[in-house]
């Protein structure tokens, strides 16, 4: 589980680790471990979008009625 825990600060800390596989700093070593992490993170992502988008479809819902 990422340390974030809004939407803006897990895209915030994926990008941080995109950009670490675009830098010189990019060691093939520790790249299965980062791009797990960076796998999980994106999945957080999508889950946490996913629950808005209920949310708000459940509040467009409730003024339409």
């Amino acid at each position: 589980m990422s340390k974030a825990s809004t939407i803006e600060e897990k895209m915030t800390e994926l990008r941080a680790l995109v950009a670490w596989f675009e830098s010189d700093e990019f060691q093939l070593e520790a790249a299965s471990a980062k791009f797990t992490e960076a796998s999980k993170l994106a999945k957080e992502i999508e889950e946490d979008l996913a629950k808005l988008k209920n949310t708000v479809n459940v509040l467009k819902q409730s003024f339409d009625s």
